[in-house]
C-alpha cells in the first residue's frame, strides 16, 4: 500500500466518528438526573462541593434546569470527560443525594457516622 494510500484510510477512518489526535477519543456525555431540591446538596456551598467532584474526576459538570421544549424532563447533571471519570462523579453526585434524602427522612446512611451529611471525599 503507498503512502498516499495509507493517508487516504487513515483520513477515512477518522471520519467515521473517531475524532483526530489533536481532539481526544470521543467523550459520550452522562446525565445525573436531580430533584430541584437537591440541587444546592451537589453544588455545596460557594460551590466547593461541586468543584471538587471536577477536581478529583478531572470532569466538567454543567447543570441543566429542566426544559421541555429541549426534552429535559428533570434538572440533571451533564457530565463530560474521561468514562472512568464520568462514572465516579455520577456515582459521587447519586452518594450525596441519597444522603441528603435520607437525612431528610431522619435516617442514617449504613456505615455512615456523619448522620447523613454531605461527602466531601470521593466515592470510590
Amino acid at each position: 500500500m503507498s503512502e498516499q494510500e495509507q493517508t487516504t484510510q487513515t483520513q477515512h477512518t477518522e471520519s467515521r466518528g473517531h475524532r483526530s489526535p489533536n481532539r481526544g477519543p470521543r467523550e459520550d456525555p452522562t446525565l445525573v438526573s436531580v430533584h430541584k431540591d437537591y440541587v444546592g446538596a451537589v453544588i455545596g456551598k460557594e460551590g466547593k462541593t461541586i468543584k471538587k467532584i471536577k477536581e478529583d474526576t478531572k470532569t466538567r459538570i454543567s447543570y441543566m434546569d429542566e426544559d421541555f421544549a429541549r426534552g429535559h424532563q428533570a434538572p440533571v447533571f451533564l457530565i463530560t470527560g474521561p468514562a472512568q471519570g464520568r462514572r465516579k462523579a455520577a456515582k459521587w453526585i447519586r452518594k450525596i443525594l441519597q444522603s441528603t434524602w435520607e437525612a431528610e427522612q431522619g435516617e442514617t446512611p449504613q456505615g455512615d457516622s456523619t448522620g447523613g451529611q454531605e461527602s466531601q471525599d470521593p466515592v470510590e
